[in-house]
């Protein structure tokens, strides 16, 4: 695994909107797991970070939770490698999972 710090898998605000749908890091279709590194929570491990034209930052988490947060309130976003591995689809593309081990059986925890 990285030397990254340990980094909770879910935020600790109010932000967040409840969603069903957890995120498999095996089949992450266009997301871009990352590690957002939050003013005064630290460094939190997301399923999709992505910044809006506004400047927020959207966030899913693996539960599936998502969340908006202020510019003001991020500190950094650092990508987690990710590959493409299996069979091809019907389009011709391969699943894209989150390449380290470690950091998939963190998504599932």
């Amino acid at each position: 695994m990285s030397s990254e710090p340990d980094a909770p898998t879910q935020f600790s605000d109010a932000l967040s909107d409840k969603a069903p749908d957890s995120v498999d890091p095996e089949r992450l279709g266009s997301r871009k797991p990352a590690l957002v590194d939050v003013v005064n929570q630290g460094p939190v491990y997301v399923a999709d970070a992505r910044v809006r034209e506004s400047g927020w930052v959207y966030v899913r988490e693996w539960n599936g939770t998502s969340a908006n947060l202020p510019p003001q309130r991020v500190k950094q976003i650092r990508r987690i490698h990710t590959e493409r591995y299996g069979e091809r689809d019907g389009t011709g593309m391969r699943p894209k999972r989150v390449a380290d081990e470690d950091w998939r059986e963190r998504a599932r925890e």
